[in-house]
Formats: C-alpha cells, structure tokens, sequence
C-alpha cells in the first residue's frame, strides 16, 4: 500500500476522493496502472548467452551507468514532465538498479557476451518494466563502462603478472567489445 498523498503519483495531479488519496492515485492513473500490470506480453524470458563472464561484466555496466546517473541526477534536476529520472514514470516509486533483461534481436542493447541484442529494464512494483534507455542509459555509455572495466581489470593483471611472471590471458578491447552478428 502507498502512503496517503494529496498527489496523484502518476500524473500529479491533486486527489479529491478519499480512496484516490489512500492508494495514491486518481481513478485513471489507478486504472492504467492496473492494466499494465496484468498485460502478459506472451515473451519468453530468456536470453541467449555466449560467454557468462562478458555477459556478467556487461550487466554490471549497466547497473554502474545507472548508479552514477541516478547519483548525478537529484530530485532537482528533472527529465520529462517533471519526473526524476530514476524513478518509476508511471507510479513516481524510486527504482533500484537491479536489471532484468531479454533477447530483443531487432532492437535493444548490444551487450558483450549475449547473442543478441538485448531489452534491458527495471521492473516496479507497479508492475511497470522502465526501459534503461529511458532512464538515461546509452549504449555509448556502456561502451565506456566498459572500456573502464577492461582498464581495470588489465591494470590489476598488469600487477599479478609482475609479481608472478604469469598472468591472465586477457582479451583486446577490439575483442571485449566485438559485435555478435
């Protein structure tokens, strides 16, 4: 149950009716939003993987782009129609960076170590599923994420191998970041 609010979470809107201020939303909103949460879209959750530890380091990317968005990002500054970008745009709800994602083929993320490209979203407990692309995230940025990554990552090599004369076989960057056609 939501706290009481005067608001309408969803649109803003200022609420009247005694229930509209309990659940925290206007009839309509309250509506949208129970529809949303009983669509079944008929997908199957899955996605198609390659290579789990590209896969893994690919996800943790998004999660750290979205931890410094949402960090760069406080409730002065706004996106959209008055809406903080880490937060639900249907119910108004913080949302965690806490990733679900899924084989989209023709649109999506490229994200190393999966086949395809893929829809990555965070999932409210309205029962709304945020895109990261609406949050902020691009696929540059990832990119970035994780270019920073594999730096890390070669530099910490760097120091194990100098000390041991062995290191990890590590991949290039052209590697790491290579399409899956």
């Amino acid at each position: 149950m939501t706290t009481p609010s005067r608001r309408c979470l969803a649109c803003g809107r200022t609420l009247t009716h005694r229930d509209s201020i309990e659940r925290g939303y206007g009839p309509t909103c309250y509506k949208r939003i129970q529809a949303a949460s009983e669509v079944n879209h008929g997908w199957d959750e899955v996605s198609t993987l390659v290579d789990m530890s590209l896969a893994d380091a690919s996800i943790k990317a998004v999660q750290t782009v979205l931890r410094r968005l949402a960090a760069a990002n406080d409730d002065s500054h706004h996106h959209g129609a008055g809406r903080p970008r880490n937060r639900c745009p249907t119910c108004g709800r913080p949302l965690s960076t806490l990733v679900e994602y899924r084989d989209h083929g023709t649109g999506g993320l490229h994200l190393p170590g999966f086949a395809v490209k893929q829809w990555v979203w965070i999932p409210c407990g309205c029962g709304y599923d945020t895109a990261v692309q609406k949050l902020g995230v691009t696929q540059h940025l990832i990119d970035q994420e994780l270019d920073r990554q594999h730096r890390r990552e070669k530099k910490n090599s760097g120091r194990s191998a100098s000390s041991s004369r062995t290191g990890p076989v590590t991949t290039t960057l052209a590697e790491f970041l290579l399409p899956v056609v």
